[in-house]
């Protein structure tokens, strides 16, 4: 029997589908399914269409006090060990979801005798180190002793045990992204040769996804191609710096601020871009990329995380070297100059209907979860 806890630490709005697939994969393979659903916001919802689920919310409150941060994130997990004790009885196996710190409910699992699953969805260290984050050194040892402590580390593709450094835990180490895609949502609605010149990035407004150097780009872009225009969809802390620089740079007539975007509706602009634009400087397997692959649309990204394994240069999208303005000006004019794009556009979705399929997950996760 395979009675399963979903534990996560504090889920944001960019969280909540690939948390989703997880959940959706789980309810596939468990007997019974319990969630420990860690939250930064109170009204952030999981919309899986799963019934039988039970679970339960765990606010994390923010603060820029160093003190009062540090209070809030002891208090999150002792509520989450407190849930996970109160159900430990009924549970056999725990998946931690962006769990990397979780360093309390970890031990509890443990002394608990559950087996303990780390599902890795991005490398913490980066992500802090770009954020200037004041705990980070902290946070990493709390990290280090957990990967020390887990039974095994989900990861979603090879390339990334090097670049998160995870080689010493080589022998916990299982390949299995959670992600998969619905094909009647994200599909291609409108062949690429019928979509304007529209440039895009969809994702967090924030320093580690590059995309105030996008944002940079776009006037040496139009210096080559005065025709293009471009659409930046998303939310974060970024967001006024970017307006501000669009207005100063007199950028209001070529490029639209969309903004949060619901996920439901990402299909409709995935199918009007004629190309996407992903300039992060880390990432772990970006799930935008393989929706809008299924939409047809060519993405072009940096050489980081799952991405590698992903996207072979000029035959099912792009690589770029670096993130720097230029670099991306230049790849962006090679690529709308490729005279291959509707070949390609064609080949990226038969890659994604091949390998991210709702049954390719589960069988990836039952492999996962009988290696144990």
């Amino acid at each position: 029997m395979r009675n399963i806890c979903i534990i996560t630490y504090a889920v944001g709005p960019a969280n909540v589908n690939p948390l989703c697939n997880l959940v959706n994969i789980m309810n596939k393979i468990s007997t019974d399914l319990f969630i420990i659903l860690g939250l930064y916001g109170k009204n952030i919802e999981l919309p899986c269409h799963v019934n039988n689920i039970r679970n339960c919310k765990v606010i994390h409150k923010e603060s820029t006090n160093m003190f009062i941060r540090i209070l809030n994130y002891i208090w999150t997990q002792l509520r989450v060990s407190y849930y996970l004790i109160k159900k430990s009885k009924n549970i056999n196996i725990c998946i931690f979801y962006l769990g990397d710190p979780l360093l309390l409910p970890i031990i509890v699992a443990k002394i608990c005798r559950k087996k303990t699953i780390l599902v890795m969805g991005g490398f913490l260290e980066k992500e802090i180190d770009m954020r200037n984050d004041s705990l980070s050194k902290v946070l990493k040892l709390l990290k280090k002793i957990n990967l020390i402590l887990l039974d095994r580390i989900f990861v979603y593709s090879t390339n990334l045990i090097n670049l998160w450094n995870l080689e010493k835990y080589s022998e916990k180490i299982f390949i299995a992204p959670e992600h998969f895609i619905n094909f009647n949502v994200f599909n291609i609605r409108k062949p690429l040769s019928k979509r304007k010149d529209l440039v895009g990035y969809i994702g967090r407004l924030s320093n580690e996804k590059g995309v105030q150097n996008f944002v940079e780009s776009i006037p040496k872009i139009l210096n080559e191609n005065e025709d293009l225009d471009f659409i930046i969809i998303g939310n974060g802390e970024l967001y006024s710096s970017i307006k501000k620089y669009i207005n100063n740079e007199s950028l209001n007539d070529k490029v639209k601020l969309a903004g949060w975007v619901d996920h439901d509706e990402l299909p409709e602009y995935m199918n009007e871009l004629k190309l996407l634009v992903l300039p992060s400087y880390t990432e772990g397997l970006p799930n935008v990329m393989l929706e809008a692959m299924a939409c047809g649309t060519p993405v072009l990204a940096t050489p980081v995380g799952s991405i590698p394994d992903i996207i072979k240069d000029s035959k099912n999208g792009f690589i770029m070297e670096s993130n720097s303005p230029k670099c991306i000006a230049d790849n962006i004019v090679r690529v709308l100059n490729n005279p291959n794009l509707d070949e390609l556009s064609n080949n990226e979705r038969e890659f994604i209907i091949h390998n991210f399929s709702f049954d390719a997950a589960v069988d990836r996760y039952n492999r996962g979860l009988m290696s144990l």
